[in-house]
C-alpha cells in the first residue's frame, strides 16, 4: 500500500487544513500489469459501468491504462468505500490517496516565459492521450480566444492537472516550476463533524439463564445488538414468538474469544459481524483448583480465564498478529463468503503505552508484565506487514481488514471512560479519519460499567457518560464512537479501579434486567439515554 499524498507542494502551509479532502482510489503507475488486470476485473466482475472510458466515450481520452484505471478503480471504490482499503486493492494495482477537493486550478506562473509555456502546450496537446481534448483551444474552439500562448498553456496545463491531480499531486502542476495551483480566495467553512446516532447494546452471558431478560430489553426499544463472548447465542427460545426469535438471533454479534479456530464456522452465515480476541492485553489465567496453581491463582481457586491474554501467543502483540492472520484467513475462506464487519481484538488497557515491552513476554512467568498498555499499536505495526484476505475476497493487510476498533472500559467516574476514548482517537487518528492510506474505522465501546452497587450513582454515571453535551451522546465530539454496550451482570466481584481499593467482599452490580425477565431501573435509564442519543 502506498502512503496517501495529502497536499500539493504549491499549497501554502497556513492554508493546508482549511480545504476539504476526498479519499479516492487511483491506479499505481509503477505496476502496469496489475493495473491492467484490475481494470479488466473492475469493468467485468466488479460491475463498473466502463462505457465512459470505452472508445467514443466521454472519458476515453486520455487514452491510457492509468487514466482509465483511475476512473474504474475510483468508481468501484466510491460504491464500496465501507470496505476501506480492501476496496482499492485491485491486486496491487491501486491505492488510496486523500485528494484536496477545493475547486482549485492550475495556471502558468506570472514569471514563466512564453518559450517554456509553448513547450508545455506542445507536450500536452501532442500527446495521444490529450490530443483530441485540446480541440477547444484550437481555431474555432470555445477557448481559442484569447489567442495567446500563456492562455492556451494555462488551459492545457489545467486539463492535465485536473486529470492527474489526485494520482500525481506533487507534479501534476509543476512543469519545471512554470505552473502554480490556484485556490478560491476564501476557503469554505469547515463543518463540525457529526456522527450518526449512537447505537446501544448489551454485553451479558446471563441470557442463557434468562432468555426473557433479553426479550424484555428488546421490547423496550433502542437495543441494536448484544453479545456473550461466544460464537452462538445459546438461547432457549422456546418461549419466544417467531419475531422475537428472529430479532434475538439477528442482533447477536459473535466473538472469537481467543485464537482457536471454531470447529463449526456456520455462525458466519447467521451474522454479518465477527469480533476478535477478548482482552489479549491483560493476563487473566484460568484457575483449576490446584494446590500448586498457575501464577495469578490462589490454591483451591476455580475460575475460567478472564482474558485471552492468559497465553503468551496473544499477550505478545507481535505473535498475536500472526495468530490473527491465520484466523482471519480461515474465516474468509469459508463458503459461502458473505460481507462481514470485522471488529478488532477488544482492549482492556489504554491505547498509549509501549506495547513493544510485551513482545516476547510470557505473562505466566512471575516477573513478566501482566498488563500491556499500547498493545494495539504494536499489534498494528505487525499486522500491517501481513497479508489477509477480506470477506470481499480481496487481498489487504491484516490491519486494514478491520472495520472497527473495540475497547472495554470500567471506571468510578465517567470522565475516565471518555478520556480513554480520547486516548484511542489520538493514537489511531489516521484509522478513524481514514487518512495515510488506512481504511476508515469506527470505535465500539463493547464493555462499559461503573464499579458500584449503588443504583443512584450508576444511573448518574450513565447519564454523564451518554450526555449530549460532554459525553458520547455529543456526536460532533465523538463521531467515531459508533456503538456502546453496557456490561450487564447481576453481581460481580469488585477489583481495584481508578486508584481505589474495594472493601473486603465488596460486590458490584450492573444488571439491566431483573432475574425473572423484566427491565431493571438501570435498564430503563440506559435505554432512555439510548433513545435520546
Amino acid at each position: 500500500m502506498k502512503p496517501a499524498a495529502l497536499l500539493f507542494a504549491a499549497l501554502a502551509p497556513a492554508a493546508q487544513g482549511a480545504w476539504p479532502t476526498k479519499q479516492v482510489c487511483v491506479a499505481d503507475r509503477s505496476h502496469p500489469d496489475a493495473v491492467g488486470g484490475g481494470l479488466s476485473w473492475a469493468c467485468g466482475e466488479g460491475g463498473v459501468d466502463c462505457t465512459p472510458i470505452n472508445d467514443g466515450g466521454a472519458l476515453y481520452y486520455p487514452n491510457s491504462i492509468y487514466a482509465h484505471g483511475d476512473y474504474a478503480f475510483d468508481t468501484y471504490y466510491q460504491a464500496h468505500s465501507s470496505g476501506g482499503a480492501a476496496s482499492c486493492a485491485f491486486g496491487g494495482g491501486a491505492y488510496l490517496v486523500n485528494c484536496i477537493d477545493a475547486g482549485e486550478t492550475c495556471r502558468a506562473q506570472a514569471g514563466a516565459g512564453d518559450d517554456a509555456l509553448a513547450k508545455n502546450l506542445a507536450s500536452i496537446c501532442s500527446d495521444d492521450a490529450f490530443a483530441a481534448r485540446c480541440d477547444p483551444i484550437r481555431p474555432g474552439g470555445a477557448h481559442f480566444f484569447p489567442n495567446a500562448t500563456r492562455d492556451h498553456a494555462s488551459w492545457a496545463m489545467n486539463l492535465f492537472y485536473q486529470t492527474y491531480r489526485c494520482a500525481q499531486p506533487d507534479t501534476a502542476c509543476d512543469w519545471g516550476g512554470t505552473g502554480e495551483v490556484v485556490y478560491p480566495t476564501t476557503p469554505p467553512p469547515t463543518p463540525a463533524p457529526t456522527g450518526a446516532p449512537l447505537k446501544c447494546g448489551v454485553a451479558s452471558a446471563e441470557f442463557h439463564a434468562c432468555p426473557t431478560c433479553l426479550t424484555a430489553l428488546m421490547k423496550a426499544g433502542a437495543l441494536d445488538f448484544w453479545w456473550n463472548w461466544g460464537t452462538a447465542p445459546k438461547l432457549d427460545a422456546s418461549s419466544f414468538t417467531p419475531a422475537e426469535a428472529a430479532a434475538a438471533n439477528g442482533s447477536f454479534v459473535p466473538m472469537l474469544w481467543d485464537a482457536t479456530k471454531p470447529a463449526d464456522l456456520s455462525f458466519l452465515e447467521r451474522s454479518g459481524y465477527v469480533m476478535g480476541f477478548n482482552e489479549p492485553d491483560m493476563y487473566g489465567p484460568a484457575c483449576d483448583g490446584s494446590a500448586q496453581p498457575a501464577y495469578g491463582c490462589s490454591p483451591g481457586e476455580y475460575r475460567a480465564a478472564t482474558s485471552s491474554g492468559q497465553s503468551k501467543a496473544l499477550f505478545d502483540p507481535q505473535s498475536a498478529a500472526g495468530e490473527w492472520k491465520a484466523l482471519v484467513n480461515a474465516l474468509t475462506a469459508y463458503t459461502p463468503r458473505t460481507p462481514h464487519t470485522v471488529i478488532s481484538p477488544s482492549m482492556a488497557m489504554w491505547a498509549t503505552g509501549d506495547g513493544s515491552k510485551c513482545v516476547g513476554a510470557d505473562p505466566r512467568k512471575k516477573d513478566a508484565p501482566k498488563i500491556c498498555p499500547g498493545w494495539l499499536a504494536e499489534f498494528k505495526k505487525s499486522a500491517l506487514k501481513l497479508d489477509c484476505i477480506g470477506f470481499d475476497g480481496r487481498a489487504t493487510n491484516c490491519w486494514d481488514v478491520l472495520d472497527v476498533i473495540q475497547v472495554h472500559a470500567y471506571a468510578h467516574y465517567p470522565q475516565a471512560v471518555t478520556a480513554k476514548m480520547d486516548d484511542y482517537y489520538n493514537v489511531f487518528k489516521e484509522d478513524f479519519d481514514g487518512t495515510n492510506g488506512r481504511s476508515r474505522k469506527t470505535l465500539w465501546l463493547t464493555e462499559v460499567a461503573m464499579g458500584s452497587n449503588n443504583v443512584t450513582a450508576i444511573t448518574d454515571f450513565m447519564g454523564q457518560l451518554m450526555s449530549s453535551t460532554d459525553g458520547l451522546g455529543n456526536r460532533a465530539k465523538y463521531p467515531y464512537v459508533e456503538k456502546v454496550s453496557w456490561f450487564s451482570n447481576w453481581a460481580w466481584d469488585a477489583f481495584p479501579l481508578d486508584g481505589i481499593t474495594p472493601r473486603p467482599n465488596e460486590v458490584w452490580s450492573s444488571g439491566l434486567y431483573q432475574p425473572l425477565g423484566s427491565v431493571s431501573p438501570l435498564g430503563e435509564a440506559f435505554l432512555k439515554l439510548c433513545r435520546g442519543s
